[in-house]
């Protein structure tokens, strides 16, 4: 009650959202969910102590995945609203692009969430199937690769396939290209407010980063890397204080491309400078989601009830994740030459 939305609130919204339609496995949802029972209050002993459910690892996870799916479903609407061309790259980039993965990551809940066409692949079906130079694989968990996959993706890349791959999936780029980069052991365990500094800034990919104003929040949970050879490796935004790191790196190999960045996990700081108390994302609503005129009735309408039910870092979230989400799309788009939309200045 005291952020606002009220376990009663939470309870509809909750139930609710378990209802919803979602692509592909739940993963820790239904094991999650496995656990918890509800006993009709006749054959209880005693009233259920709420902060035991609360404290409950079991209820905490699921709650994670709820906030994460949360934001992750309204950022991207507040993606198709504000920019157009976005909704119509999601729909054509599917039949290029394939995300190699065995557990839930930011990029695969993305797609899965917002029922987005994607083609997913797990080790044995990536030995499997044959990759075309044209395509696109993206890596975004940390995963240990036999060397004959390690083969695969090095021939795919040498004859022109590109590799697109997020924080922990530095330790499978690394088994990859070993020359090129080395993840740190580790990730980050709390969120960090950084400055950064875009080498490449006639990169139109990167554009959507210059609003940030050198100022970012670097979160919990990022996989740290290190660059081996300066000389092959172009570095297009890195961290300059409090330590210096890079956070975003391309290579080519043969006729190909990689692409490795830590940036799915570093957004505005501006949205972290205050708690996320019910006033205090009000206050964000108004600015960011009510006087925002491209913005449709119905996304307006997610926001305000994710709000009221006490939903508040998937709003902070949904908005400070827009520089990475929209760089994502264009970045997909630019790679997967068959289905090329045209971006429009705006």
């Amino acid at each position: 009650a005291e952020y606002g939305g009220g376990l009663t609130s939470f309870y509809f919204f909750f139930k609710t959202w378990l209802m919803l339609p979602i692509v592909g496995p739940t993963g820790p949802l239904v094991s999650s969910l496995g656990s918890l029972s509800i006993v009709p209050s006749s054959e209880q002993s005693e009233p259920p102590k709420l902060t035991s459910i609360l404290d409950d690892p079991s209820f905490q996870e699921m709650l994670k995945v709820a906030e994460q799916r949360a934001a992750l479903q309204l950022g991207f609407l507040y993606l198709q609203d504000t920019k157009p061309t976005i909704s119509e790259i999601s729909r054509t980039v599917s039949d290029n692009f394939f995300i190699l993965s065995e557990a839930e990551n930011p990029i695969r809940m993305l797609f899965t969430f917002n029922l987005l066409n994607f083609r997913l692949l797990d080790r044995h079906q990536l030995g499997e199937i044959t990759l075309d130079p044209s395509n696109v694989v993206v890596i975004a968990e940390a995963l240990q690769l036999e060397q004959l996959l390690i083969q695969k993706l090095q021939n795919f890349v040498y004859s022109g396939g590109k590799i697109v791959s997020f924080n922990t999936a530095a330790v499978a780029i690394e088994q990859i290209f070993p020359n090129y980069i080395k993840s740190k052991s580790g990730t980050t365990t709390v969120h960090k407010s950084i400055e950064i500094s875009i080498l490449d800034e006639d990169n139109e990919l990167f554009k959507t980063y210059y609003a940030l104003n050198g100022r970012a929040t670097r979160m919990e949970g990022i996989r740290r890397f290190s660059v081996l050879d300066q000389s092959k490796t172009n570095t297009l935004i890195k961290e300059i204080k409090p330590t210096e790191m890079p956070l975003a790196v391309t290579w080519n190999h043969g006729s190909g491309f990689v692409f490795h960045s830590v940036l799915s996990h570093v957004v505005d700081v501006s949205f972290f400078t205050t708690m996320p108390t019910r006033d205090n994302v009000q206050k964000i609503l108004k600015n960011q989601i009510e006087n925002k005129q491209e913005l449709q009735e119905a996304t307006r309408a997610a926001f305000k009830t994710a709000v009221n039910c006490a939903f508040h870092n998937s709003v902070i979230l949904a908005l400070a994740y827009q520089p990475f989400l929209e760089f994502f799309f264009v970045l997909l788009n630019r790679l997967c030459l068959r289905n090329t939309v045209k971006v429009e200045e705006e």
